[in-house]
């Protein structure tokens, strides 16, 4: 099979059974967790690092990349060949499998793409488990890891801890440590709609005796019920205070904290000799507050896809507050009218009125996206947003006629030159890849030649 084939083959909705529909989600967790368990014993990673454990487990609602991100660099610095997984991505699935700073290549993923989906055919027609695109990118990325003799593993959860793929590790010294970062209100139909029963959901990926870390500005009853899952477990939670350095925002100062902890832990060495944030040759990883200039204006591309993550976007950035924002959200997202409060509740804070372009991530998509990742209408969202306001004069919403993230972009630019003002994306992880790439389009100087976002380096010589 060639790249196009498997790539295609590893992105598919999961295979269809009657029998899957009378699994509970324990049980598929089970088989999914036996069937990772037997992978790793068959690559040789079973055994693997028993002296400080082959994994480091991350959970937690905002900040799991960012985290992982800072992980790897301080280790590859301390000299261990690490790979690491992460999820989602913005323009390329290979952006999930690396090992240091390098993306897995296309030849790699296509040899170790096609031995996973293999593996789980094999192990589906024994025991049917349901196995969905994320499975098999993480069983490509842990033959990959194995394969290439990789030291430690850097792992990101997909969603929760407790029922997710990432959580098989069985034996408890596998996990180096695991990390918690920040939690609130996601995915609560999944995960429950209390932040006591996402943290319990989060905690899953405790083990006995392994150390766990987390930030002491945890919400308080999400915070408590990490204690109870640490003395139910028997892990070892420690919690660890925000970073205060100078010139260091807060959303980072926490992240980092986690990051220098967790490396101390696994180096076994005093946390005062982890290396900080400016002795680290570490970009922010991309569409996590990253800054770009578009044709002499500012373009900041975040992530935010809830009402809590877009408040501290909207914090973090207060001291400049003349933006055009450029919002969408996915159909399914339960937390659009938070997200959408947040938004009228920052307009009507600000002396000057502010403008939201309203946008769907994959417009006129053909094919379309899955249902899953289908937008939120813009008509829906904007009936939504003018039922949310409580004073017409704080904002000016604006729906498009074509409502695509490249002419919603368009807009937001011309608008931004007129008002000297910044352009402000957030929602979805998909208006932001949509938002990078038209950045690409419109002025190829504002990001690396060899970015993901350009789409010539998203196609292989073979489909030229």
């Amino acid at each position: 099979m060639n790249y196009r084939t498997v790539e295609a083959a590893l992105l598919a909705g999961p295979r269809t059974h009657a029998q899957l529909l009378n699994l509970s989600v324990s049980e598929r967790s089970r088989r999914r967790s036996n069937f990772f368990g037997n992978l790793l014993y068959k690559y040789g990673m079973s055994g693997a690092c028993k002296e400080r454990g082959a994994f480091i487990h991350v959970a937690g609602t905002k900040g799991k990349g960012s985290v992982c991100e800072s992980i790897r660099a301080r280790l590859v610095k301390a000299g261990l060949r690490v790979g690491t997984f992460t999820s989602p991505h913005l323009h390329s699935c290979r952006e999930r499998i690396r090992i240091g700073s390098q993306l897995i290549s296309a030849n790699d993923l296509t040899e170790v793409g096609s031995a996973a989906l293999q593996l789980i055919q094999n192990a589906e027609d024994k025991s049917e488990w349901g196995a969905v695109f994320f499975d098999r990118l993480l069983a490509a990325a842990l033959i990959y890891f194995s394969t290439e003799r990789c030291e430690i593993v850097v792992m990101e959860t997909g969603i929760g801890g407790k029922y997710d793929s990432t959580n098989f590790i069985q034996d408890p010294q596998q996990l180096a440590v695991a990390v918690i970062t920040s939690l609130s209100l996601d995915h609560t139909a999944m995960l429950g709609p209390t932040l006591s029963e996402i943290a319990v959901h989060k905690a899953g990926i405790m083990r006995n005796g392994r150390p766990c870390i987390t930030s002491t500005n945890q919400v308080p009853t999400a915070l408590q019920a990490l204690r109870r899952e640490t003395r139910r477990v028997g892990a070892i939670l420690h919690e660890v205070p925000p970073l205060t350095f100078e010139n260091n925002k807060s959303i980072t100062a926490e992240n980092e904290a986690l990051a220098i902890r967790a490396c101390a832990e696994i180096l076994q060495v005093d946390i005062s000799t982890i290396p900080h944030l400016n002795d680290l040759d570490l970009g922010r990883p991309a569409g996590r507050m990253e800054y770009l200039s578009v044709l002499g204006s500012t373009l900041l591309v975040d992530c935010a896809h809830n009402g809590d993550s877009i408040h501290r976007l909207l914090t973090e950035v207060a001291t400049n507050d003349n933006w055009v924002i450029v919002f969408g959200c996915g159909q399914e997202k339960e937390g659009r009218h938070h997200m959408l409060r947040v938004l009228e509740r920052h307009a009507r804070q600000k002396s000057s009125e502010t403008m939201i372009i309203l946008t769907e991530a994959g417009y006129n998509n053909n094919p379309p996206l899955p249902f899953t990742k289908r937008a939120a209408p813009a008509h829906e969202l904007a009936s939504a947003l003018e039922d949310a306001m409580t004073d017409s004069n704080a904002l000016r919403v604006m729906q498009p006629a074509s409502p695509s993230v490249s002419n919603a972009l368009d807009i937001a630019l011309a608008e931004a030159k007129h008002h000297r003002a910044g352009i402000l994306v957030c929602g979805s992880v998909y208006i932001a890849a949509e938002a990078r790439e038209w950045a690409a389009e419109r002025d190829p100087t504002c990001l690396s030649s060899s970015d993901l976002a350009f789409k010539h380096n998203r196609v292989l010589e073979e489909d030229r």
